[in-house]
């Protein structure tokens, strides 16, 4: 996705290393390189917070508009009610070089143990097969599927993901 934005991986993240939301994000590092990021937030907290003036400097006035503003309107919109002991997982990304290595599994395991959350909930667009078949193996069940409200979009649907059986913490 961020490539639409930008090729290049730095300006990428001068552009978007003011957004992160550091408490909650938990990073994967294999030789001295991110592997994975995950982020998982309580409800009311947002995983990224753009400064449109920043992005606006680092990917020009249209692309930093378009990412600023869709960010805004993503910020854990579910079509569900959120409780308290529900942790949301807002991002969960691989590097490209790292994919089908485990890293994605070892970070989710990493975020329940940290976490005391009864429940994990997540989005996923349908088109990312790995990413679906890496949480139901996890243990993640789906529990809705919502029509994209873009006519254009490259997935049809957004996937909702829950995991309740906490057994990892074991």
């Amino acid at each position: 996705m961020f490539k639409f934005f930008k090729k290049d991986k730095e300006v990428m993240i001068q552009a978007m290393e003011h957004a992160v939301n550091c408490a909650y994000t938990h990073v994967a590092v294999i030789d001295g390189e991110i592997a994975g990021v995950v982020v998982c937030v309580p409800k009311g907290v947002v995983a990224t917070r753009t400064d449109r003036k920043i992005l606006v400097k680092h990917l020009g006035f249209l692309k930093g508009n378009i990412l600023h503003f869709a960010g805004i309107m993503n910020i854990n919109k579910f079509p569900f009610e959120i409780d308290d002991k529900t942790g949301i997982i807002e991002i969960m990304a691989t590097d490209e070089n790292h994919r089908g290595k485990g890293v994605g599994t070892a970070l989710m395991k990493h975020v329940f143990k940290a976490h005391s959350f009864e429940t994990y909930i997540l989005e996923v667009v349908d088109k990312n097969e790995a990413a679906i078949n890496m949480y139901e193996k996890i243990g993640f069940k789906e529990v809705m599927r919502k029509k994209s409200p873009f006519l254009n979009s490259p997935h049809q649907y957004s996937v909702y993901m829950k995991y309740e059986d906490n057994d990892i913490k074991a």
